[in-house]
């Protein structure tokens, strides 16, 4: 009892009951109430009878509703009215006699000896009497809320309570009667606010409850659904407005956006040009892709470390750095046309091509493409996000018009081809115009004064880890096409490369956030910031995306199948519904690879490279039929998904 006394001699409490109909009781409960030395506060809800009168008699403030507004409205109108008055603490009990004033005492025994901000009754551990309904649903409406607040609540709907006053001034209550209890729960929950129980007694004498058991019970869930769907909207909005989520999104839509006019530009060349015209255009653009890799090789680096650069707010290194790659990208340039144009018979041989023309086109393609990495490379470096979106629209733009015309005047998988070429050289044009001036503002003076803090050694170093990554990731997703153009016949081959094209539909999703992912990451990395979070929100974003795709390709293949290509031959359909789960893995896989090379994790690249090669000879060995090429396909995303997930909880468990 000293710790009671010792409580209510330094602070100051009021006890809020709401009433209605109540004269019979009130007047006792009251002066039960007042021996402890409290302020006790009546709301009458509109009664009939004279429960304000006798309140007022019993030495009780009063306030008076005209109307019946619901036990909620009367606890807001209780709470306002002491909110800003000089009381430590409120104490709420209902009026109908079924609390005992007497266990005010356990509830300022547990106040001094936890200090919780919140005390909620507890008449579970002996609820003699209690009416067997009002027990069950006390049961299920506490498990709820409980769950909900992640906080054992063993009777939730008890309405005798304890609650500083502190939290009350933090609260904003929407609801006016019963389910306002779980409403303040739940919002002291989500504020941190501790919240403990302790044990009272309740009395159950035959008195008329006020509670509509069917009524009130609707409220309580329509409440929680409307506070489950609150809860999502607002979980949602943070998730996107999350860096990476954002502008990952942008670059999502805008690149969804050209990947419209890229797929379509692949519908109507499915449609336009013989499955042997057409297997040789996606052969060639699969070769585009694997001999293309360096440029994407040098784009990650530069990347990396412009964001490092601009994480620490060096403006002249991000400068120096811009130029001292623009002369090794020339060299490159020339280096990469001199071995296209020497080795053009071996490769056009082994693609079984009879023109040369296309290996020689695809020289204009690197030129381009090579000067392409330092301006790409740059954006995503210090964050021009929406200038890399552009970019790649117009370049999805620029080749859908100019390989249907071409297609048009008759030049069939050549103009397609050169579709490819041209869009190249105008995304370059454009994107010069794209960086920011003061990028190119550097005299050689200051270049040769900031050349030797770039760490160029380092950056020489870190092309080791990215060529091996995108090496690896390039053999996954790419030269399996390549294989079934040399391993089985041209029908097959044009097969392979419509299913092929569908599956290919998900790795948009990961390339796009990649491009936001990485540089962010970066960023996180160099400020000492925890990385593992924006993970874990990549992989959710593109598992949603990859999980309903594939749902809805597998229910309805011969669809999506009529969609992408025009027809759905009886041979394509199985092969559709497989290939879309490795597809949907190396989506994921992608993300993990930029999240190890982040902080190059050797043991991760060097697996994933080892199962790249692995099923470089699983194909080689194992190629009688398309379906063993997917199994392949899906054995080696697997694998990588599974060293994904060890490369994450090995990073958390050294960061702990």
């Amino acid at each position: 009892m000293a710790n009671v006394s010792g409580v209510l001699e330094r602070m100051k409490g009021c006890v809020i009951i709401p009433t209605f109909n109540e004269a019979k009781i009130i007047h006792n409960l009251i002066s039960k109430v007042k021996i402890f030395g409290l302020d006790v506060l009546v709301v009458d809800d509109g009664s009939r009878d004279d429960t304000a009168g006798f309140a007022r008699k019993a030495g009780a403030e009063v306030i008076r509703h005209t109307r019946n507004m619901g036990k909620g409205a009367s606890l807001r109108t209780g709470f306002n009215k002491v909110i800003n008055q000089d009381y430590d603490f409120i104490i709420t009990m209902d009026g109908d006699g079924q609390h005992r004033p007497e266990d005010i005492d356990n509830f300022i025994r547990e106040f001094s000896q936890s200090n919780s901000d919140i005390i909620v009754g507890n008449r579970m551990d002996d609820p003699k009497n209690m009416p067997l309904h009002r027990w069950i649903t006390n049961k299920v409406m506490s498990m709820i809320i409980s769950s909900i607040c992640k906080t054992y609540i063993p009777d939730s709907q008890c309405g005798f309570r304890f609650i500083k006053k502190s939290v009350l001034k933090d609260m904003i209550f929407s609801t006016s009667n019963y389910e306002i209890e779980s409403e303040l729960l739940i919002q002291a929950a989500k504020k941190n606010y501790r919240i403990t129980s302790t044990e009272i007694k309740s009395i159950y004498e035959g008195q008329e409850s006020q509670i509509n058991p069917v009524v009130d019970t609707i409220r309580f869930f329509r409440f929680i659904l409307k506070d489950l769907i609150k809860e999502g909207f607002h979980i949602l909005k943070l998730f996107l407005d999350d860096t990476v989520i954002k502008h990952g999104s942008i670059i999502f839509l805008s690149s969804l956006l050209g990947n419209i006019f890229s797929l379509a530009f692949w519908l109507f060349m499915i449609r336009k040009l013989s499955y042997t015209d057409y297997g040789i255009l996606n052969s060639m653009s699969s070769f585009l892709i694997v001999s293309g890799l360096p440029t994407v090789i040098i784009q990650t680096v530069l990347a990396k470390y412009f964001s490092e650069f601009k994480a620490l707010d060096k403006k002249e290194e991000i400068q120096a750095l811009f130029r001292a790659f623009l002369k090794r990208i020339v060299i490159i340039n020339l280096a990469v046309v001199f071995i296209f144009i020497l080795f053009t018979p071996n490769i056009a041989n082994f693609l079984n091509l009879d023109s040369k023309t296309f290996i020689y086109l695809s020289t204009l393609f690197m030129f381009f493409s090579n000067l392409s990495i330092l301006t790409i490379g740059t954006m995503q470096g210090i964050h021009l996000f929406n200038g890399i979106a552009v970019n790649s629209i117009i370049q999805s733009l620029s080749k859908f018009f100019i390989g249907i015309l071409l297609v048009f005047l008759g030049f069939k998988a050549l103009g397609a081809f050169l579709g490819f070429i041209l869009s190249a050289a105008l995304a370059f044009i454009f994107s010069l115009f794209q960086i920011p001036s003061w990028v190119f503002k550097m005299n050689r003076k200051d270049y040769v004064r900031h050349k030797t803090g770039l760490g160029l050694k380092d950056i020489y170093g870190y092309f080791l880890p990215v060529s091996i990554s995108l090496i690896a990731y390039t053999i996954f997703t790419s030269t399996d096409v390549i294989f079934v153009k040399h391993f089985f016949s041209d029908y097959d081959t044009g097969i392979y490369s419509v299913v092929q094209t569908v599956g290919k539909i998900l790795l948009f999703l990961p390339s796009a956030l990649a491009l936001v992912f990485f540089p962010v990451t970066i960023q996180h990395k160099t400020q000492n910031k925890n990385i593992v979070p924006l993970l874990k929100k990549s992989l959710f974003f593109v598992s949603a995306i990859c999980i309903m795709a594939i749902v809805f390709t597998f229910i309805f293949p011969r669809f999506v199948l009529r969609v992408i290509s025009g027809n759905a031959l009886a041979e394509c359909v199985p092969l559709v519904r497989l290939i879309i789960f490795p597809m949907a893995l190396f989506a994921l896989d992608y993300i993990f690879i930029f999240y190890n090379l982040s902080f190059s994790n050797v043991r991760f690249i060097v697996s994933v490279l080892i199962i790249s090669l692995l099923q470089i000879i699983a194909i080689i060995l194992f190629h009688q039929t398309l379906f063993e090429i997917i199994a392949i396909l899906f054995i080696s995303s697997l694998l990588v998904f599974y060293l994904g997930l060890r490369s994450m909880y090995s990073f958390k468990e050294k960061k702990a």
